[in-house]
């Protein structure tokens, strides 16, 4: 089953410790980190954040990076396996819906999948 989830967005330094000082403020306020992507292109820091507070993580993050908005993006929760994402990506396919960005997780048995595609309502109703 696909939920839509609150995803924080961020742009930041390209600097040493920025992503400990950046966990270290969530841990701190209680926010646990669901799903995490984040690189550096042109000597800018991206993250795509998922915590499990988005509220509250917005408020202790800013101030603190130099860019942060949320955008709902599509959560669906797969089994760890060989193939298991296959059938989402078909099916959004098949729908006509692209997929513009993807990030997961995985634990044990389970793996989190975070979608961003040009439909997330649509794409959620179909997973």
């Amino acid at each position: 089953m696909a939920e839509l989830k609150p995803q924080i967005r961020l742009e930041l330094p390209d600097e040493i410790g920025k992503l400990a000082e950046l966990t270290e403020a969530l841990r701190d306020a209680g926010v646990n980190i669901l799903t995490l992507a984040a690189w550096v292109a042109d000597g800018t820091g991206h993250m795509h954040l998922l915590p499990d507070d988005a509220g509250i993580a917005q408020d202790v993050l800013r101030g603190r990076v130099v860019r942060l908005d949320s955008k709902d993006v599509v959560t669906v929760t797969l089994t760890n396996e060989p193939g298991a994402l296959n059938a989402p990506a078909a099916t959004l396919a098949k729908a006509g819906i692209a997929i513009h960005h993807v990030h997961a997780t995985t634990s044990g048995a389970t793996a989190l999948v975070v979608l961003d595609t040009s439909d997330n309502a649509k794409a959620a109703s179909l997973l």
